[in-house]
């Protein structure tokens, strides 16, 4: 598939075109604490294994917390703010759109940080202890 052909079926997908990118980008802001893995649990598979005996406490693995990141989450900041710039037309102004990059290249650089110190220190990374 070519350039053009790909870029010819965007434009005529674009809500698919939309929801991948959505996805790719949320996905995105999990890999970090993936590729760098602490020690503070099993992954993803090890979890569901350990709560499978009990519908009760699967419905809370699956849904509401697990302690070790992975790609099957919905980061919350990312989805309020599409959600807002989607709904809103106002806000879908340039500068609006820059500050919404600007926030999302924040959170990945700081989610980087974070799966750093938690893969090579093994502590909760406190920024403004660590600035000083």
């Amino acid at each position: 598939m070519t350039i053009r052909r790909l870029s010819f079926w965007f434009k005529k997908h674009p809500d698919l075109c939309f929801w991948l990118l959505f996805g790719l980008l949320n996905c995105l802001l999990f890999l970090p604490g993936l590729l760098l893995p602490s020690e503070e649990g099993g992954g993803f598979w090890a979890q569901l294994a350990g709560a499978w005996p009990s519908p009760l406490l699967l419905w809370t693995t699956l849904v509401i917390w697990r302690p070790a990141p992975d790609l099957v989450r919905l980061h919350v900041e990312w989805v309020v703010l599409v959600s807002l710039l989607v709904t809103f037309a106002p806000l879908r102004r340039a500068i609006v759109r820059f500050l919404l990059l600007m926030g999302y290249l924040f959170g990945l650089i700081y989610a980087i940080y974070e799966a750093f110190f938690r893969a090579l220190y093994q502590v909760e990374p406190v920024f403004y202890s660590q600035y000083r």
